[in-house]
């Protein structure tokens, strides 16, 4: 699975930055790949929880909570027949605010696999982006 890891620096406490990050919902404030994010089912927060994040192309993908451990923890992952993704979300304080470290995956499915190399070389800019709108929003620094 193609993956990459960023981590971003910001003054928000850690309550604050993961209960952001925690409703998917708030992507499409942040990451420039995300038109549009809704809750589909569920709170939104906790375990469970699924969010249609409507992606370029106009592709919608449905992501669930699989893990919720406030305020330190979150995975969510989306799969269709084409592909798969698997955010996974960490917070940890640091001094005045926190430091969260987001891996992202992403990998497609089926004879789509062939696209697997191309997409891992891709998949960096993406991250990157995304990162980039993170520190925009929350007034943060990429840190690696």
């Amino acid at each position: 699975m193609p993956q990459r890891t960023v981590r971003v620096e910001t003054p928000w406490a850690p309550e604050r930055l993961f209960a952001y990050l925690a409703d998917l919902r708030n992507f499409a404030e942040w990451d420039p790949g995300v038109r549009r994010a809704v809750l589909a089912s569920g709170p939104t927060e906790g375990a469970g929880a699924a969010f249609d994040l409507t992606v370029g192309g106009g592709m919608v993908l449905r992501y669930v909570t699989e893990v919720y451990e406030p305020p330190r923890r979150l995975v969510v992952r989306a799969r269709t027949a084409a592909l798969e993704s698997l955010d996974e979300i960490e917070v940890v304080g640091s001094g005045d605010g926190s430091v969260v470290t987001y891996t992202a995956g992403l990998v497609l499915l089926g004879w789509r696999a062939v696209g697997n190399p191309v997409l891992g070389l891709m998949f960096g800019r993406i991250v990157r982006q995304a990162a980039d709108g993170l520190c925009r929003v929350t007034s943060g620094r990429l840190v690696s």
